[in-house]
């Protein structure tokens, strides 16, 4: 793993913008980053929470911090690319292309939310490792809980009141998350539930 040189990786991602048009040529070329970046051996540790059942570059944080932030920059003047491209990366089946998808689907313009909670929805219900559920809703839906605050309270309240524990378990971490971001100024809503 070489180490990280921002103004190489800086231009690294830069050349990534061409190919924003090609979701599948982006992800093949950001595969590669990755991989330029990875650290293969990395040994695994034993912790409480069991890793993803995914496959991992292991990069350093910073490379996917600024991937994502970059990859978000050019997506808000277009959210269908946007979409577009969180699909393509999610389909990767890997952890930081995941990680990517879900910080830019979280940074997506929400004026209509719909789509933003649909692609949450699917990849909460193909995620079965609630530590990697909590990332995607915190990630995921940080516009949805700052700028859709309604719409993110419909969700939640829904997800509490249902007969399934799974999704009352989604609907802990959502709250959970809400009661910890800055913004959210509602508490006594809190105590309806």
């Amino acid at each position: 793993m070489p180490a990280v040189q921002l103004d190489r990786l800086e231009k690294q991602i830069a050349a990534l913008q061409p190919l924003l048009a090609e979701p599948r040529r982006f992800v093949a070329r950001l595969e590669d980053l990755l991989m330029f970046y990875s650290d293969p051996a990395r040994r695994v540790h034993f912790t409480n929470n069991p890793a993803p059942l995914l496959s991992a570059y292991h990069v350093p944080p910073q490379v996917t911090r600024l991937l994502a932030r970059r990859l978000a920059a050019w997506m808000q003047e277009d959210i269908q690319t946007g979409l577009r491209m969180c699909a393509a990366l999610w389909n990767t089946r890997n952890l930081e292309c995941r990680q990517i998808a879900a910080q830019v689907l979280g940074n997506l313009p929400v004026d209509d939310p719909a789509p933003v909670w649909e692609c949450l929805e699917a990849w909460l219900a193909e995620t079965p490792e609630i530590p990697f559920q909590e990332q995607i809703l915190a990630l995921g839906g940080v516009r949805l809980r700052r700028e859709q605050a309604e719409s993110y309270r419909r969700w939640l309240e829904a997800h509490l009141h249902s007969r399934e524990q799974s999704a009352r378990t989604l609907g802990m971490i959502a709250l959970r998350l809400w009661l910890h971001d800055d913004t959210f100024e509602n508490f006594p809503l809190v105590f309806r539930w």
